[in-house]
């Protein structure tokens, strides 16, 4: 057995009943998956050397979600000074709507709960889906990045969304 199949953290578990997927630690062989996925989803999308970086980073907690035999989704954030920061949510569009989003950032809470106090995100301001499922878990507006993101067409503001973990009922030890 290796130290990841022994750990705790990394034990295969849906974070709700209504969950098909299972979240767990990303591994350097999801890379090519997670950058389809990534390719697909963004107009300017992160290298995959971003994610090798991220891997390899001890404040740095990256996870898969995988629904058969496919990773459908992943989650990236930093933790520093008590404090987290979500740097990347993805889900792939076959997968969209289908409560992976919520899986992953729950069990993300569930993860970072111990290490942070607060989490912290920047979010394209034209994405509604993703602003309602961050609301719906308790973030809230603190405040705006003026022409943060690369647009088709000039930028775009980001909202910056701020959630404190040891209030929020998704981040409370299962």
């Amino acid at each position: 057995m290796t130290h990841e199949e022994t750990n705790i953290e990394s034990v295969l578990k849906p974070a709700s009943e209504h969950s098909a997927g299972i979240v767990r630690r990303m591994r350097p062989a999801d890379l090519d998956q997670v950058e389809v996925i990534e390719r697909s989803a963004y107009f300017s999308p992160w290298p995959k050397r971003h994610f090798v970086d991220a891997l390899a980073l001890p404040n740095y907690r990256c996870l898969v979600l995988e629904a058969g035999p496919q990773v459908s989704g992943y989650c990236l954030a930093s933790v520093v000074a008590n404090e987290a920061e979500l740097l990347n949510l993805c889900v792939s569009s076959a997968c969209q709507s289908r409560g992976f989003g919520r899986q992953l950032l729950t069990e993300l809470h569930h993860r970072l709960v111990s290490e942070a106090a607060k989490i912290f995100l920047e979010v394209r301001r034209s994405n509604a889906p993703a602003i309602a499922l961050y609301q719906s878990l308790a973030y809230q507006s603190v405040g705006v990045r003026k022409d943060y993101y690369e647009a088709p067409v000039g930028r775009e503001d980001a909202l910056i969304l701020a959630c404190d973990l040891s209030a929020s009922d998704d981040a409370q030890a299962p």
